[in-house]
């Protein structure tokens, strides 16, 4: 394909080849990579994606070793210079190479490896450790659904490796359902600098919770799904967190309205240095009008909010909420099925950039196209999940 000169001379610029992107289901893409270092040999991040789904089948290859086998070519000061390593739904073979990359390229401290069955953090992480350490910053095992307490604890038997992530910022372990309090907290107790977090709750429970209320007052974002086992203790912990400007508490059933309302008044800006932008608080059903009320009173600087399937929120709560904060960019309210969303539809909200309003009954098509016409670059949802359109 023939392009202008300057698009050429662009294109060869290593200034601006930081970062590569570089699908593993191309039974070549190794040779690919391999190439594209040797003509920009100051790649500071690259990201490893494989199949969409972690369930799919694996992509055929002649045998696991061959799929490891590095090319001819291949030379490992061509990414000197790495410093970020991804990987998302890679299967075995792609998976199993990162103990070489973490070996050859020491300057790696952010590191993800997400949605993978076969993710080892003893034998991909801490046994390849360099004698002489690292300094992890950012660390994400998300859906990677082979770790467990038992590779935690294995992990944390190896001192090197306890070391390196003693500076680490951000953490994910969402979508991780077999680490228990257990694991997480063996693994929690070693990084005191955590300022990003994200949780499976599905098998933890307060003392967890309450570790990380009481421990990490720094954070600047938290994140637990399926908060099943929590309870207002954990809310009452979280109290302690006056730098939050994300918080997401998804299904929790035992939350009271009274400890939402506490922890809505403890993150209030003009007591304390937090200010919440991003709220989800999805199918948390003790959530009231009142706790709502008080979230508008107290978080008016809320940006993108969601309490879907919260479903006996009324229009009472969301007059005051639309009133009180009014930068709000998107709004999900999925399954409010008490509320006909009147207060939201009269509304300004003129920072307003997504509504969705999926299963909610007494919202109809004709009034949304209408407020359509007044707002024809926000995208709305309608009941059945569709884009309503002009």
């Amino acid at each position: 394909m023939k392009v202008c000169r300057r698009w050429k001379r662009l294109c060869s610029d290593n200034a601006l080849w930081l970062s590569v992107e570089i699908k593993c289901t191309d039974p070549n893409w190794l040779d690919k990579l391999s190439r594209i270092a040797s003509l920009h040999p100051k790649i500071r991040c690259l990201v490893l994606f494989g199949n969409n789904n972690i369930y799919h089948a694996p992509i055929k290859c002649a045998s696991t070793t061959e799929a490891q086998r590095l090319p001819a070519h291949w030379t490992w000061t061509d990414f000197e210079c790495l410093q970020s390593l991804k990987l998302y739904f890679c299967q075995r073979e792609v998976v199993d190479l990162i103990p070489q990359f973490l070996g050859h390229c020491p300057r790696v401290t952010t590191l993800a490896c997400e949605g993978s069955l076969d993710f080892s953090l003893g034998t991909h992480l801490a046994e390849c450790t360099p004698a002489g350490g690292r300094r992890y910053t950012e660390l994400s095992f998300a859906h990677s659904a082979s770790l467990d307490d038992t590779s935690v604890s294995s992990a944390m038997r190896n001192v090197t490796f306890v070391t390196c992530i003693q500076s680490l910022r951000s953490l994910n372990l969402d979508g991780v359902p077999l680490l228990t309090d257990e694991g997480t907290l063996s693994l929690l107790e070693h990084c005191p600098y955590l300022t990003t977090l994200a949780l499976d709750g599905e098998e933890l429970t307060d003392a967890t919770a309450c570790f990380v209320g009481n421990r990490f007052s720094q954070l600047r974002s938290l994140s637990i799904s399926f908060c099943n086992n929590l309870t207002d203790a954990a809310l009452n912990s979280f109290c302690n967190l006056k730098y939050l400007h994300t918080l997401v508490l998804k299904k929790g059933p035992k939350f009271s309205e009274c400890s939402f309302a506490r922890l809505f008044e403890a993150l209030d800006p003009t007591s304390s240095g937090s200010c919440i932008r991003n709220l989800c608080l999805v199918e948390c059903k003790e959530l009231l009008d009142t706790g709502v009320k008080s979230l508008a009173r107290h978080c008016p600087g809320l940006v993108h909010l969601d309490i879907s399937w919260c479903s006996d929120l009324t229009d009472d709560c969301l007059k005051v909420l639309v009133t009180q904060c009014r930068h709000i960019c998107s709004l999900k309210l999925v399954g409010l099925r008490s509320a006909q969303c009147t207060a939201i539809l009269e509304a300004p909200m003129d920072h307003l950039q997504h509504l969705d309003l999926t299963q909610c009954h007494f919202v109809s098509d004709s009034k949304l196209k209408v407020y359509k016409q007044s707002k024809p670059l926000t995208t709305i949802i309608n009941f059945w999940g569709d884009s309503v359109d002009l």
